[in-house]
């Protein structure tokens, strides 16, 4: 059975696919992963605009990944949006 997503987008499942060729490449997915955050500088006051924060991530999937865009929630130790 193949599962996964064509060309084109639409999701695809099934034990039958015509390509129009001779075969059919079968890519691994992309596993992004978080390795480490470093906010710059190590203190952060309540309301402080334009901390540099940077993400290190690395690709552990099979095939090209492309980030488009980031969205950060912070919080404190009590779970509170910060």
């Amino acid at each position: 059975v193949l599962n996964g997503d064509l060309p084109n987008g639409e999701s695809f499942s099934g034990d039958t696919l015509s390509s129009g060729l001779d075969n059919i490449a079968v890519l691994s997915e992309a596993d992004i992963i978080v390795d480490s955050i470093d906010v710059v500088p190590n203190t952060v006051t309540l309301g402080q605009s334009f901390v540099e924060v940077r993400y290190f991530l690395r690709n552990s999937g099979a095939s090209a990944a492309r980030v488009n865009s980031l969205t950060s929630v912070f919080e404190d130790t009590a779970g509170n949006d910060v």
